[in-house]
């Protein structure tokens, strides 16, 4: 029996002085003040590893205790030996549960700040794709444009130079050969006219030739013929005829010719106010 009882006491001091030396450890820590390093800097990490390792032996510490307590005192006595037991406990698994609160809180915070950069890291690589892609786009846009821009260009001056070599129309075509075949006759009367309106003895429109004009040596008979009384009011009528036929056929041919001119001018027009729309389109 007493060697029972010593082998006890032994057990019992054995285990009591494991439990001092653990809460030694525990009280040995000093996590007081935390470092003012950023979220996953060295200085953070090594002081999470110091809670941790103060949150185990605060954990052993209090099963050591609690073990204690079970094996060596009575349960159900209310000393203040017990008491005292049990507010030990009790206090170290409080500190031991902030500690582990605490421990928790900051993980989270450093997961959050992770996925956070995380999150950052995705959107810069995303935005520095777009920005490539923008970049490729910008550059296939302009060379794009430059062909485009080629192209229209070479069109514009293949069609203005068609149109350089374009045929005036079939009425421009009409006129000017109708004023080829009528270029000597018109010339021929023209001249006619201003010889006979401005020399007054080739006879004006509507006179006959003199009847008492002495005949000229060599005459023929046609001109006896064209000097009798009968032929001489048909002359005048035709003289007169001509006459005004003259002076019709130059105010026709004047007005076919401002006509022509008329036409050119506003063909030409059209065609050059073509060209340069299409040069400057």
């Amino acid at each position: 029996m007493p060697r029972r009882r010593a082998n006890h006491r032994k057990e019992y001091q054995a285990l009591y002085e494991s439990y001092k030396q653990l809460h030694g450890e525990y009280d040995a820590i000093n996590l007081e003040a935390r470092p003012r390093g950023a979220l996953g800097g060295p200085e953070l990490m090594i002081w999470k590893m110091r809670i941790s390792e103060k949150i185990e032996k605060g954990e052993e510490a209090a099963r050591q205790r609690s073990q204690v307590n079970r094996r060596f005192f009575s349960q159900g006595a209310q000393s203040q030996t017990d008491r005292n037991h049990v507010r030990e406990i009790l206090k170290l698994e409080f500190d031991v549960g902030v500690w582990k609160r605490n421990l928790k809180v900051w993980n989270d915070e450093e997961q959050l700040l992770q996925r956070a950069r995380n999150v950052q890291k995705a959107v810069d690589s995303e935005r520095a794709r777009i920005s490539q892609l923008l970049e490729d786009e910008r550059r296939t846009r302009i060379a794009r444009e430059a062909r485009d821009y080629q192209i229209a260009r070479d069109t514009r001056q293949k069609i203005s130079l068609s149109l350089s070599d374009l045929p005036y129309p079939t009425v421009m075509l009409s006129l000017l050969g109708i004023g080829e075949l009528l270029l000597l006759p018109f010339l021929f009367i023209t001249i006619h006219f201003i010889y006979s309106f401005f020399n007054p003895a080739a006879g004006g429109p509507g006179e006959a030739p003199d009847p008492g004009a002495t005949e000229v040596p060599g005459s023929s008979s046609l001109e006896g013929l064209l000097n009798s009384p009968a032929i001489i009011p048909i002359i005048g009528y035709a003289t007169t005829i001509f006459w005004w036929s003259e002076v019709a056929v130059v105010v026709v041919g004047f007005l076919l010719v401002l006509v022509f001119v008329l036409l050119k001018t506003v063909i030409d027009e059209d065609r050059t106010s073509i060209l340069d729309k299409i040069r400057y389109a």
